[in-house]
């Protein structure tokens, strides 16, 4: 049976740099929590408050904040994902925007301790593959 929700470490890829956070799914709706600025440099986090339409964004971010970067209902989200990825992250595309995920920790990262392997980055991205494809969500997750 289908569960109702599912969340995972991921890390926001932007350019050379990422940050660190939760995608989740719970109550038909999909977000991501970002985990302070991660490696993004200031221009980055503009980059990233302008393509998220969300004023005030990277302030927050660069203050360390636990800070939603979308939260849509499942519907009004669009997923690839692209063969280079080695079934270790996925694109995303909300609202116009495109949003690049990986669920393996990238190297240049410190902030989140350990991240998961890539057997169980492997199951992540299955497990959100399933969701974004047919709209349930299969147990897995953190």
């Amino acid at each position: 049976m289908p569960v109702a929700s599912i969340r995972s470490k991921a890390w926001l890829l932007r350019g050379l740099g990422s940050v660190p956070g939760e995608l989740n799914f719970s109550e038909g709706c999909l977000a991501f929590v970002a985990h302070g600025f991660g490696t993004l440099w200031k221009r980055q986090l503009h980059r990233l408050e302008h393509d998220a339409h969300l004023p005030g964004l990277a302030q927050r971010m660069d203050k360390g904040h636990h800070v939603p970067v979308f939260q849509v209902p499942l519907d009004q989200a669009r997923a690839v994902f692209p063969w280079y990825y080695f079934s270790g992250g996925f694109k995303l595309i909300v609202g116009g925007s495109q949003y690049r995920f990986s669920f393996v920790k990238p190297n240049n990262d410190s902030t989140m301790g350990p991240g998961p392997g890539l057997a169980e980055a492997r199951r992540f991205t299955s497990d959100w593959r399933t969701l974004l494809q047919t709209g349930s969500a299969s147990p897995g997750g953190l």
